[in-house]
């Protein structure tokens, strides 16, 4: 009997179970996802999601929901009228440890706990690094000539970073906003460039990036391309001296990446000869009568590469004056020191015969001359009238001398004597040169001749 008894007891108590295990619960509750993505850093946004509980009880009831790992779940509980729902934001925020365990997709397991009943669920939410949320969009390049840049900055998750403040910096541009970062969304910054663009190099240039979220503060860099400008400025003068030029060429680097200039200067092969370099040539090149005279060099950006090429006459202009001065100087030297000239002109005479005057000017320009003989002959045709300024010491029919002991330095003779013939010559008559000998201070021989005359006798 005992038995019997045990046994329908055990049999009520399963029944009992049973029921209770099947009874409806006293609740339900929907969810959905709104933000489901947290920062791995320590940002303190919280997932969302968009809780309903409708309370099935016929009295007001308290629902707690709560986990039992370090994680944050706000609101703790609510308060919901007899058969009635309620809809709400409901923030899951888990702690450093739970994110550094729970890195990429995490499943959080928490607790609905009213009077009556308690429900076990999980809410899923992803644990990323800020490095996999926002991103940075920058143009492969700029120029130098640009004069703003335009950089996009996306969220690429679903998670409200709310407003952030980003400072920028470069050798190319900088500045510094606040953006709005909102989930899934991008904005476009735009940035005047720097001043500065016109003397940097071209080439790779950091572009840092510093976003102030909350109190946290992320960091990233970025590289751009300064494109690569290429210009080479000329300039040529020329300063003309005395007896010669100089030529001054500057090539100047106004790019902004190296380049390698080069300078050419043609010259004769005369010319050649007295030009000076103000640095030493990379290069000659010979082209018949042609050279051309070469300087090369690589220019970094704004430097500048000048070259003063100076042709100089003053040294063959010396030479030559040194020869002309040499030859006149021979010349000089051997010019006779004893000038002789002679001058003849028409007399008239009482008998109408033909007569001429006969003129010999002798001066002595050097030093004292020794042993002077002055000899003039007259045309055979002609007679000589016997009177004389000074007389010769020696008369023949067509000759005449004059013999002087010496002459003084800048002493002068003058002699005249007078020719007649009574037969009147046709045309023109030609009186021969008169010619002094005498001995210099070298104890030498010298010979001076006057010039020929010519008289017309019409």
């Amino acid at each position: 009997m005992k038995k019997k008894n045990c046994l329908l007891l055990f049999a009520l108590f399963v029944v009992l179970s049973f029921l209770t295990s099947v009874r409806a619960l006293s609740f339900d509750f929907e969810k959905k996802a709104i933000h489901n993505v947290v920062t791995l850093e320590n940002i303190t946004i919280p997932a969302s999601y968009e809780f309903t509980i409708t309370n099935k009880n016929d009295f007001d009831d308290t629902f707690r929901i709560y986990t039992l790992l370090a994680v944050t779940i706000t609101p703790s509980q609510v308060e919901i009228d007899a058969n009635s729902k309620k809809t709400f934001t409901l923030y899951v925020l888990p702690s450093e440890k739970v994110k550094e365990k729970c890195r990429g997709v995490c499943a959080i397991k928490y607790y609905i706990r009213n009077s009556k009943d308690v429900v076990t669920d999980i809410v899923r939410l992803e644990v990323l690094p800020l490095s996999s949320i926002i991103s940075v969009e920058l143009p492969e390049s700029v120029k130098r000539d640009d004069k703003t840049v335009s950089i996009v900055i996306k969220n690429e998750k679903n998670i409200d970073l709310g407003n952030v403040f980003v400072s920028i910096d470069s050798k190319l541009f900088k500045g510094s906003k606040q953006i709005s970062l909102k989930p899934r969304s991008s904005v476009t910054v735009i940035l005047e460039t720097s001043d500065e663009i016109g003397n940097l190099e071209s080439g790779t240039y950091n572009v840092s990036f510093d976003f102030l979220i909350g109190n946290y503060t992320y960091s990233v860099t970025k590289n751009i391309e300064l494109e690569r400008y290429t210009k080479i400025v000329t300039t040529e003068t020329k300063h003309f001296g005395f007896l010669g030029f100089t030529t001054t060429i500057t090539k100047t680097n106004v790019g902004n990446a190296p380049e390698k200039v080069r300078i050419e200067v043609k010259k004769t092969r005369f010319q050649n000869a007295f030009t000076g370099y103000s640095i030493a040539t990379s290069n000659i090149k010979v082209n018949g009568n042609v050279v051309v005279l070469v300087w090369e060099k690589t220019l970094k950006p704004g430097e500048s590469f000048t070259v003063d090429v100076k042709t100089n006459y003053s040294l063959p202009v010396i030479v030559l004056a040194t020869l002309i001065a040499g030859a006149t100087g021979i010349y000089i030297g051997k010019k006779p020191k004893m000038i002789v000239k002679k001058k003849v002109k028409k007399i008239k005479t009482k008998s109408d015969e033909f007569a001429l005057k006969t003129i010999i000017f002798i001066k002595n320009k050097g030093m004292e001359a020794r042993n002077v003989k002055c000899v003039d002959y007259i045309p055979k045709f002609m007679n000589i009238y016997e009177r004389f300024a000074v007389e010769p010491s020696v008369k023949e029919k067509n000759k005449l001398q004059w013999n002087f002991e010496k002459l003084e330095p800048n002493q002068t003779l003058l002699l005249s004597y007078i020719m007649y013939s009574k037969v009147k010559p046709v045309g023109s008559v030609e009186l021969p040169k008169a010619n002094v000998s005498f001995v210099d201070e070298k104890d030498k021989q010298r010979v001076v001749s006057s010039n020929k005359v010519l008289v017309l006798t019409s």
